[in-house]
Parts: C-alpha cells; structure tokens; sequence
C-alpha cells in the first residue's frame, strides 16, 4: 500500500471512530498559497531557484478533534504540501488520555517539538514570517511515532507548560548533490527522547529545548559508500569506517532556548540551538544556529526585520589520523589515478559552511483569520574548504536574493 493510501486509511478510520462515538467533534484547518524566486541557482534555499515557484509556499491542513468523555480525546490531521508533490499524509493521529486538568498523556504520531516554532511549523498563520528563518528551523524531521506527558501549572504570575516526549521517527529525503544526481536518504532515529518547556509572563514567552537520539540511514549514494570501503582498507582507520558508515547509529544532542516579547506593539523574538554530535568522530558536523527579529505593529500591518545564522562546526581529527593517499583500488581508473588523496576528500565532503540571511518583511492582515505576507530576503552561504583540502583555507562565497510572498489563512 502505498504512503497516499496508508495516511488516507489511517485518517479515515480515525474519523469514522468519531463519528460513531463522540460527543464533541471540531474541525479546523490552515492554509498557505504564494510564490517566489531566487536570483541565484547555485544557492539552495527552502527549494527556490532562478524561476518563479510556488509549490514551496502552498500547504493545505484539515485537523479534527473529538472528545469521547472527559478523560480521553483523539486528533487527527491531514496535510498537502507543495514540497511534497503534494502527497497526502497523516501528520498527526493520537490519543490523549487527562488525567486532570494540568497532566495529560499523549500516544500516537504527532509533530516532534524540536525547536520553538515545530509545534506548528505548518500553521504560517500563526507567526510573523512566511516562515520561520531556514538557518534555525534546519531540521526536516517532523512526525514523531511514540508519547509524551504534558503538565500544565501556574507558579505566581508564570504560566508553565512542561513537555517530555519520546519514541521513533522515520523519514524519507531527497538530496540533490553538485552534479545534479538525486540521492535518496532514509533516516531512522531511535532511543529518542526530550523535553520542551515553555514559560509564559505576560509580554514575555520562554521556550527551553533538548533532544537525544540515536540515528542512522539507508541511502543510495555511491560516494558514501566508496569513502567508507577506502577508509576501510589498507593503511585506513576501521574505527573512522564504521562511524563513517550511514548505517552505523549515532549518537546525537540538540538543545536551545528561545524568547519572545510582545509589549505595546513591539516583538522581539530570538532563538539559539545547537547539535552537537556525541560521538564527534562521526562523518558529519555540529552546527550552531540563531536568529533575532524585531517588529512593530501598527494596526493591520506588521514590520519586521531578521538576521539569521547558521554556522558548521566540524571534527577533522579523525580524519588527521588518515594517510594523506592511499593506492587506487579500482583497476578501471588505477591507471589514470594510481593513487587517492583520501584525507582531502574526506575533508571536503565534511560540511563546513556559515549560512546568513537578512529579511526585511510585511505582514498585512486584510481579513479575519487571513493575512497576507511579503518578504525580501539577502542571502549569504560561505563555504570554507581546509587546508587539507587546499593548500591554504578559502572561502567560497554564494549570494542571492530571495523575493517571497504568500496567503495564509486558517478557518
């Protein structure tokens, strides 16, 4: 059965249990239309290029909510996304279980609260931005299988919300590499586990984060695979090969905090996050991540300006330990190529780049529940290649602008 089908059966069971039970039935939904284009194809950015494109911007949610008795409720959502091909899925389909009015249980599937805006990354109505800035909200992981355990309390004049979860989550990605080949990932994280606590004083909202997990993936990528065997062999590392592998799980921490603040038509809202690999001889990179907006509103209308970033921080020692070449072990290309500089392709193919971007942006609510948001924003992507792979550390420098806008609405 393909993934259309099973989402679709999965959804309808859950509506037809509803409907043959349920008390207290509602639905909502959320929307996004629009489009925009990149002025530069060399830059990879929330899937825009040099021609106009709106698959990006288009999202389309149906959510249902039922309450059974007092105690135990479902939800169920469907979503459409451009990106996506516009595939139909079963975004969220749980259970909760009250135990009173500030401790509940969840179990089923259901967004994974990785960062501050992830609860509902998919309702664009409900923040200030087309979307939240790429560099922060860089994770493609959604839907989490497994549960959480929610508490809600006052202390004082502080709202608390205090989340912790766990379970699995699987998802399937497609990479395109620099020479145009279409690479597929299937990332398979286990042993998840973390918490997400939000803390709320009038004009002042903290969010404070954290995630473990173990992760690993299936992937067709050829290159991948010929680095781990050349590693593997005569004069490599068997250590570095197996962390190397994509098969091999790792582990993996994230963790951030955020604020915001809204007082008298002013928002500041700023977020810091960071994965951080636990085992740093892995063939992959830590990265650090922030963004600050400032906006104002004024009636209908909302200004605002962001500066994000998001910069790599990788581990070459490993790599260090490697001969510099190692011999060809391909008899069709030993001839041409006797030998491979095996520590500078490792090196090169370890991320190490810096990503910024300026947005300046409008958001015009014309309508209820429907807003209309247009944005411009400056974008810088520095790749630094080492001096393992050149003789001397160079930058290279990507820039673009992107022109964005969109119709968001929820009903």
């Amino acid at each position: 059965m393909c993934k259309i089908a099973r989402s679709v059966v999965l959804f309808a069971v859950l509506v037809l249990s509803i409907e043959s039970h349920a008390f207290e039935t509602q639905f909502s939904g959320f929307g996004s239309v629009g489009g925009g284009m990149l002025s530069n194809g060399n830059l990879v950015y929330s899937k825009y290029d040099e021609d106009f494109a709106s698959d990006p911007n288009v999202t389309f949610g149906l959510q249902v909510n039922a309450s059974f008795n007092d105690k135990v409720s479902a939800t169920g959502q469907l979503i459409a996304k451009g990106t996506d091909a516009y595939n139909i899925e079963a975004e969220w389909a749980y259970v909760t279980y009250s135990f009173n009015e500030s401790l509940s249980v969840r179990a089923g599937r259901f967004r994974m609260p990785l960062l501050a805006y992830s609860n509902y990354l998919d309702v664009s109505y409900a923040y200030t931005w087309i979307r939240p800035p790429v560099e922060t909200n860089r994770f493609a992981f959604s839907a989490l299988e497994g549960y959480d355990l929610i508490y809600n309390t006052s202390l004082g004049d502080w709202d608390m919300s205090l989340q912790f979860y766990g379970g699995r989550m699987t998802d399937a990605q497609e990479v395109t590499t620099n020479d145009g080949e279409t690479e597929e990932f299937e990332a398979d994280l286990q042993d998840l586990f973390g918490f997400h606590h939000i803390f709320t004083y009038d004009w002042l909202t903290l969010k404070l984060y954290a995630m473990s997990t173990t992760s690993g993936a299936r992937t067709t990528s050829e290159l991948a695979s010929s680095l781990v065997n050349l590693v593997r062999g005569p004069g490599g590392n068997p250590e570095l090969a197996e962390n190397l592998d994509p098969l091999t799980f790792k582990k993996n921490i994230y963790y951030g905090g955020s604020f915001h603040i809204d007082i008298n038509d002013w928002v500041l809202d700023a977020e810091l996050s960071y994965l951080k690999p636990d085992e740093r001889n892995s063939f992959s990179s830590g990265d650090k991540a922030w963004h600050l907006m400032l906006a104002r509103r004024i009636e209908n209308f909302t200004f605002h300006l962001t500066y994000a970033e998001r910069e790599d921080d990788p581990f070459y020692e490993m790599i260090d330990t490697l001969p510099q070449v190692v011999a060809n072990p391909d008899p069709a290309t030993a001839a041409q190529m006797p030998v491979i500089p095996l520590r500078a392709l490792l090196a090169s193919n370890v991320a190490n780049q810096i990503d910024t971007s300026i947005t300046v942006g409008l958001r015009y609510d014309f309508a209820p529940a429907t807003a209309f948001k247009f944005e411009v924003t400056s974008l810088k992507q520095e790749t630094i290649l080492e001096e393992r792979v050149l003789p001397t550390e160079t930058p290279l420098d990507e820039e673009g602008t992107l022109v964005n806008f969109a119709i968001d609405y929820v009903f």
